[in-house]
């Protein structure tokens, strides 16, 4: 597809060197920079609006919980952007840190900002009250305490259904089967069945 050009020339924002922009640039209100490089390069050199402002703009107050509205990872974390460094990489920030650095304070080395909300822990949540500072075992152990853990058939990347490993198990403790010959009956490798067997995956299965 042909790109239709301004006849009308402008001036690079970023190096000064004289272009003619898109049309479809133009029509969006755009069309400042020669190329790619020269609005990456124009972004780093800007301030940009505070930190402080851009979390609050993202932030929906309710009754319980602050609610992040921004980005966010696939486990429901909101996620900040900070600018870039200085190859040009995005640096990004949970959103749930930045609250806490917001209201108490630096983060302790080592230390996580773990969810405590009182209808249920809400990872979108970025209220300093529904917060709370822990090791990375504190927040394993308080996610399997509530039962967030995404574990056996319920990770994404699961081979077996619970059933399946709980019937391995039995049929193996009672003899007269072999790790190659369970790995054959499902499809996969023997080091598969054996740390299923052994209890070095699916740990949480009697």
């Amino acid at each position: 597809m042909r790109l239709h050009r301004s006849t009308t020339p402008r001036q690079c924002v970023n190096c000064g060197v004289s272009f003619f922009p898109l049309y479809s640039s133009l029509s969006m209100g755009r069309g400042y920079f020669c190329s790619r490089e020269c609005g990456y390069a124009d972004r780093r050199k800007r301030p940009g609006i505070p930190v402080e402002e851009r979390f609050w703009s993202r932030v929906k107050k309710t009754e319980s919980c602050w609610l992040w509205t921004g980005a966010c990872t696939l486990q429901g974390t909101g996620m900040v952007g900070l600018g870039q460094d200085a190859t040009g990489k995005q640096i990004k920030k949970r959103a749930n840190r930045l609250s806490w650095e917001i209201h108490h304070g630096p983060i302790p080395e080592g230390r996580q900002v773990c969810h405590n909300c009182p209808g249920g822990d809400n990872p979108a949540c970025v209220n300093p009250n529904h917060l709370f500072l822990g090791t990375h075992q504190d927040n394993m152990d308080d996610m399997h305490a509530k039962g967030r853990s995404v574990v056996g058939e319920r990770h994404y990347n699961a081979l077996f259904k619970d059933a399946e490993v709980i019937e391995m198990r039995r049929r193996y403790a009672a003899g007269g089967i072999t790790y190659p010959q369970l790995a054959q009956e499902k499809g996969v490798k023997t080091s598969t069945i054996r740390d299923v067997i052994i209890r070095k995956t699916y740990k949480h299965l009697p």
